[in-house]
This record gives structure tokens, sequence and C-alpha cells, in this order.
């Protein structure tokens, strides 16, 4: 479980130097849900995925995609105010991390060994350096 965590909070935690970030641009810049990102990457990484498995991931994107909108409309709303205070917006990006982290968590049911072991991979590959990346990385709970 922990193995699956790093990805997880590295994500999180990209996204919210990326939404603050945002505040400068409008609301442009959006961190993808990482089930989107494994998607873009299908090709890339040889998932060779099968019709079934492409389309049970698609379904996991949506959910999480449907389930992180409130959310992101509310980040959306503290930006458009100025600076955001980060004691509103840290909640919200928790909120993030523990849907993605439960999506990671189904998508790894719809995996195959090496599938999943060429997606961990990914996923670490996406940390910003000095957050979690690394085989030595420990892991953790959500920022916050």
């Amino acid at each position: 479980m922990k193995r699956f965590m790093v990805p997880a909070l590295a994500l999180a935690l990209m996204a919210a130097p990326t939404l603050l970030e945002a505040q400068g641009r409008g609301f442009g810049a959006v961190q993808q849900n990482p089930i989107q990102a494994i998607l873009n990457a299908t090709d890339s990484l040889q998932l060779d995925l099968t019709a079934e498995q492409q389309s049970r991931l698609e379904q996991i994107r949506t959910d999480v995609d449907a389930e992180n909108a409130p959310r992101l409309a509310q980040i959306q709303e503290a930006l458009g105010g100025g600076a955001p205070d980060p004691g509103t917006i840290m909640p919200i990006v928790q909120g993030i991390f523990r849907a993605n982290q439960a999506a990671i968590e189904t998508a790894r049911l719809v995996l195959g060994p090496e599938q999943l072991a060429a997606v961990n991979l990914f996923l670490e590959s996406l940390a910003p350096a000095g957050r979690g990346r690394g085989r030595g990385a420990r892991g953790g709970g959500p920022p916050g």
C-alpha cells in the first residue's frame, strides 16, 4: 500500500503549487487527474490495455473528475479574490489527494503486474524533485 502512496502524494503535491500559480494566469492551469495521465501515456508506457481495461480506466477517470469538480470550483473561487489563504486551499487539495489516491487504488485492480509496474514508475517520475521521488523516498499521508 505504501508503494502507491508515494505517486499519489507526489501528484497531490504537484497540484498545490500549480493551483496557486494559476492565480496569476486565470484558472487555466489545472492538474490532470492521475488516471488521465496514465491514459495519456498508455502508448509510451506500452501498456497494451485490453478494451475492458481501457473502458474501466476511462470510467475511473470520469468518476474522479466528477468527484473533484466541486473542489476545483472551490479553488477557482478562492483564487478569484486575490491571494488565497493556504488554510482555505490546503483542505481542498487534501480532498483532491484523497480522491486521486482512491482512483489509483481502483486502477491498480484493473492492471496486470507488468502494467502496474510500468504505471508506478511513470507516476513516480512525475513527482517533483525532493517530493517523494525515487526508491529511498518515504511515503506519507496527504499534504498538510
